[in-house]
């Protein structure tokens, strides 16, 4: 299987506030006042399903607007794979967002 590392960055002080919800560094046009993470991703096979799971790094919690997308796109292309779930290193559903995913337990649970 694929082990893949990719450079993320998220804003420290909003990650003491609400979590770890990283970006791409490709995807940021500035990197300035944020955090540079290296996160290792392992590509896993359940049945006739691909799916990554976060193996490196603070525990993930989701991803905000498209950075979900890209990052699962990315891991995707370089391993030539069609995988269509992250997982975090908790094994919880980051990305695509769906009732068992961490960012709308969360959500939920602070209502």
């Amino acid at each position: 299987m694929y082990d893949l590392e990719r450079i993320m960055a998220c804003d420290s002080y909003k990650r003491k506030e609400i979590g770890f919800y990283p970006v791409l560094v490709d995807s940021l046009e500035k990197t300035n006042n944020k955090t540079l993470i290296s996160i290792h991703f392992r590509l896993f096979k359940n049945k006739n399903e691909y799916f990554w799971q976060q193996m490196t790094g603070p525990v993930i919690f989701g991803f905000i607007k498209r950075h979900g997308e890209e990052l699962l796109r990315s891991l995707n292309e370089e391993a030539n794979v069609t995988a269509i779930i992250i997982r975090n290193s908790g094994s919880r559903i980051i990305f695509p967002v769906t009732y068992h995913t961490t960012f709308y337990i969360l959500k939920n649970y602070s209502n």
